[in-house]
């Protein structure tokens, strides 16, 4: 099996999404749903690549990492950390910011 761009984009949007609404069970249970057919769902890199690496030297080989070390490492290792930091930069540069409007900071009385 041969990845491509969707496996490459369901990484990433997955990461994103997971980050970006903070592990909520709804938003799990949506993300797998979407994300889950293209590449499993792995999100986790380090939960993803630990049981690669190990079935791999235990003798799995090629089934381990079926679309070899580059593959596996882009699409369930530097996609969830690019999706997780950009959702961590939309979060701080917008969403971060409308919590603190000065409307907010009078309601409420906090700093």
């Amino acid at each position: 099996m041969a990845l491509d761009r969707h496996d490459f984009a369901g990484e990433l949007i997955g990461s994103f999404l997971l980050v970006f609404f903070g592990c909520g069970s709804l938003a799990v249970t949506l993300i797998i749903s979407v994300v889950g057919p293209l590449t499993q769902a792995g999100l986790n890199p380090a939960r993803d690549l630990s049981p690669r690496f190990f079935a791999f030297f235990a003798g799995w080989g090629e089934a381990a990492l079926a679309d070899g070390w580059q593959g596996s490492l882009v699409v369930y290792c530097l996609e969830p950390v690019a999706g997780g930091g950009l959702a961590s930069l939309l979060f701080t540069s917008v969403v971060e910011p409308l919590m603190k409007t000065k409307k907010n900071s009078i309601n409420c009385k906090c700093d």
